[in-house]
């Protein structure tokens, strides 16, 4: 019954509902709902089928009136035709711009509450299946008015055909005063199905690196198996796996709806070699050659040998190595629930010893006719650094830093660290292929984080975040395609945070087109943000196998359901996956699977973290995902990188990763913020807001930087550029929450110079910043921190270009203005690059002390570092 203390509350939920309801009729409907993302699709009723139509319904959820349907005819007509002139009206292309024209009938009057969705595959459940687009027919302003609306949707490949379903929302329409506090929309009409021209073939290349042991798994032609353009192609006949001989684990990865037995293959040839040849040189010259060093040929020989082979166009080709996931494979909704379809293959297949320097001309093909560019339009072009490595098992530097190597590459051995075992695997070497050039300036990267997935029509993806990334992603592009040298770059390193496709599948098939035209001409390095990785400990628990099984066999999963399939159970081959620091659950269910599987790194393999050599610089990319704590893998990695490098080979020393060290952000400053362990008491996971983080960084692995002469320290997540100060810290488990914002941590700051850039002189500390600026939604949280340089707000990247072994130029490209730069500065250090003797005192944790080596800071005294 009813007791006197709950009237008032009742009064209130309906006085509080009838505000609502007043303030929603003076509100239009697209910011009531913004966005319409947050409806369920199990929540959605589908008004199309057939037995709604009959009068046969027994659904609850709607007061559709069911009586003598069947003479009423549709709600909605449909046309839909490609914006551009085709051979034929229906002849629909991948990544087309096609208008669907809407047009109500006699039967149902426009009004602001219908909305348009995208499907594929067409036919697809919208009880069960998240759409891939939707847009508001009022995004036409005359849809209300004439009842016809025209819209424009760019159909990315998904491997199926396309339709297109009409909604309006159920509950407030129906209901009319309440409060939608449980959104839902009923389909109202359903278009005819679009077939795309070769959904199934190959598309949206990226160029990759790729583990050294990795290259193993590739098969190359021989030598002598190349075949010139236009002759019969005998890949599968005379393809072999030889032992992965690259040296530089460049590789390109795409995706198609064809598995591995349709031969897969990467073909590719030289246009430009290393040293500007056009490919001119003559069989003969190849004869005389080899002639002349049949017997006794050294490396170099060989080089030149393959070298003068490529110069003359011959087109080389390497089968593919071909993987998926399946909905078992992902650990969490919506990944394994309304956001998963098809995600097709992904294929990955090496260039084998490109020119380093050079330019190669490549494309993808399959036997089943798949061939990409399509006939008749421009092979895709790739340009080579001209010093090009990754991290390997177990290198020559290793090898010389441990002197525990086994006859089979330290495959058994380890390293002790703190107190706990290391496998050697996870070990790097810092060294570069004998083929390198001497160095060649400027070289130039581009460097950004937070990036995600814009459109250009009318329409908005599905659990969009980033739309500014389409304009970001249209800068990079015209600084590779355009003229002016000066912007270019030969690499790009995106620090996390990839597609926010959160769970939905179809965000990453649009995230990859999207970058397309740049990341399919020079390598792109990826590492984990907690969109792609973080999730909660149930979930983990279900990867690992640890819950606790119910009666019946199965495992209780985070849907809130029984699943039976667990991760062992999948025919999938999975990237090994680890548990992340946080808990929190950011990546909807997908715990690393599809970023791991269609962008691969050399640290797919071990966890995310690695290093690679990049013309003069070498890039350690750190997992702030991960357990990086002392002891910890990752931990014992970062030191062993560190302790490796070549600063005379590679004289500019980078750090990566996705969580800042350093961030001015009022995030956590009045204490930290937690997982509650998917609804325990107690936290589970570690504090996961900026400052919590920040110092984490800096008490742990902030003095390895300061040691090690970091120049220069990366990161993402808060989405604005930031410049700090040259960042000493205060050493092992010194920073403080009371301290943090202060500028007690800076060893220097930069001047200004003449022409209004930057400069930090001889900096004896590593530069920090923040580069969350390439599509997600800014997060203003700066305070006006006392380490700060400079806070922006706008949608770019930045240049990293070393212009010679003691100046490193940066410059913060923005939108709008393809040279506009929204901040300039520079490094500027001295030529010696001997390493200093360490601080009185400084601590040592791990393998420098244990193996006799001394850490270094490159370009500063032993009284200054």
């Amino acid at each position: 019954r009813r007791t006197p203390t709950m009237t008032p509350r009742i009064t209130t939920t309906v006085l509080l509902c009838i505000l609502v309801s007043l303030v929603h009729a003076t509100t239009p409907y697209a910011d009531r709902h913004q966005p319409l993302t947050s409806m369920e699709p199990w929540r959605f009723v589908d008004g199309t089928r057939e037995s709604l139509w009959k009068g046969s319904s027994s659904d609850s959820q709607t007061d559709v009136d069911v009586e003598s349907k069947t003479e009423i005819p549709p709600p909605f007509s449909f046309e839909i035709r490609p914006t551009h002139t085709r051979p034929s009206p229906t002849e629909i292309e991948c990544e087309d711009l096609v208008t669907v024209t809407v047009t109500t009938t006699g039967s149902v009057s426009p009004n602001e509450t219908h909305w348009l969705a995208s499907y594929s595959p067409a036919l697809a459940d919208v009880t069960k299946t998240a759409p891939t687009k939707f847009a508001l027919l009022t995004t036409d302003a005359k849809y209300l008015e004439t009842g016809k609306a025209r819209l424009t949707f760019r159909l990315t490949c998904m491997r199926h055909d396309y339709d297109f379903v009409v909604f309006t929302n159920d509950w407030v329409v129906r209901q009319k005063w309440r409060q939608d506090f449980t959104p839902t929309a009923v389909a109202v009409g359903r278009s005819q199905s679009v077939t795309l021209v070769n959904a199934r073939g190959p598309r949206a290349p990226r160029v990759v690196l790729t583990r050294t042991s990795a290259m193993h798994n590739f098969n190359f032609f021989k030598d002598g198996d190349v075949s010139h353009e236009g002759t019969a192609d005998t890949a599968h006949d005379t393809a072999r796996a030889d032992g992965g001989d690259s040296r530089h684990n460049l590789a390109v990865a795409w995706s198609s709806g064809r598995n591995g037995s349709a031969n897969p293959r990467l073909k590719w040839w030289v246009v430009r070699g290393g040293e500007g040849k056009e490919g001119e040189d003559s069989q003969r010259e190849i004869r005389d050659y080899a002639t002349a060093n049949n017997t006794g040929l050294d490396e170099t020989g060989q080089d030149l040998i393959r070298s003068r082979k490529k110069h003359l166009g011959l087109v080389h080709t390497a089968r593919a190595v071909t993987e998926t996931y399946a909905r078992r494979d992902l650990c969490g909704s919506p990944a394994n629930a309304s956001g998963f379809r098809d995600p097709g293959w992904t294929h990955v297949a090496a260039f084998r010893d490109p020119p380093l320097g050079g330019v190669v001309q490549y494309e993808l093909v399959d036997d089943l006719g798949g061939v990409y560019p399509a006939a008749g339009k421009e092979r895709l072009t790739l340009f080579v650094p001209w010093a090009l490595a990754s991290d390997g098992p177990a290198g020559p530097a290793v090898r010389k830093l441990t002197e525990w190597a086994s006859p089979t590459g330290l495959a058994d051995s380890r390293v002790a660290t703190r107190g706990k075992e290391t496998r050697s695997s996870e070990i790097p070497t810092s060294s570069v292929s004998s083929t390198q050039k001497q160095a060649k300036y400027p070289f130039t990267i581009a460097v950004f984080g937070d990036m995600g997935r814009g459109t250009d029509d009318s329409s908005t993806t599905w659990q969009e975040y980033g739309a500014a990334a389409i304009d970001v992603s249209g800068l990079l592009t015209a600084h590779l395609d355009g003229t002016d040298e000066k912007l270019r770059f030969s690499a790009a390193v995106l620090i996390g945070d990839l597609s926010y496709a959160v769970g939905y599948q179809s965000v990453w098939d649009e995230f990859c087109e999207q970058i397309t035209p740049w990341a399919s001409q020079v390598p792109l390095l990826t590492q984990f943000g907690n969109h792609e990785a973080d999730s909660t400990d149930t979930q983990w628990g279900w990867v690992e196998g640890k819950n606790t099984r119910n009666g019946n066999g199965t495992v209780s999963s985070s849907l809130g359901g029984n699943n039976p399939l667990r991760m062992e159970d999948s025919p999938t081959k999975n990237p090994e996956m680890h548990r992340d620091r946080y808990l929190v659950g950011d990546s909807g269910g997908e715990c690393g699977v599809p970023a791991s599987l269609r962008f691969p790194t050399p640290g797919t393999e071990t966890g995310g973290w690695y290093a690679a050599t990049l013309g003069p610089l070498r890039v350690l990319s750190i997992n702030t995902e991960r357990d990086f704590s002392f002891g910890s893998a990752q931990f014992a990695f970062i030191e062993t990188t560190l302790l490796s490098v070549d600063r005379q080979t590679t004289p500019w020393l980078i750090v990566t990763g996705h969580r800042p060290g350093l961030v001015d952000s009022s995030f956590g400053e009045g204490g930290g913020f937690f997982s509650n362990g998917d609804g325990n008491t107690e936290a589970s996971g570690a504090d996961y807001s900026d400052v919590g983080v920040a110092l984490d960084i800096q008490n742990v692995l902030w003095p390895l930087f300061v040691t090690h002469g970091v120049d220069l320290v990366l990161g993402g997540h808060n989405h604005a550029y930031q410049r700090h100060c040259a960042f000493r810290g205060g050493g092992w488990n010194a920073s403080r929450r009371e301290t943090y914002f202060g500028d007690e941590g800076c060893s220097s700051f930069s001047k200004k110079d003449g022409d209004d850039v930057s400069v930090y002189k001889t900096p004896n500390a590593p530069v920090s910043l923040v580069v969350g600026t390439a599509g997600g939604g800014f997060t203003k949280h700066d305070r006006g921190a006392g380490f700060t340089e400079v806070v922006t707000y706008r949608f770019g990247y930045l240049s990293l270009s070393a212009t010679s072994e003691t100046e490193l130029r940066g410059a913060f490209y923005v939108t709008g203005d393809a040279d506009e730069k929204g901040d300039e500065f520079r490094i500027e250090r001295r030529q010696n690059l001997n390493k200093p003797e360490p601080e009185q005192g400084s601590a040592d944790h791990g393998l420098g002390t244990s193996l006799g080596l001394t850490p270094r800071r490159a370009g500063a005294s032993a009284a200054t570092s």
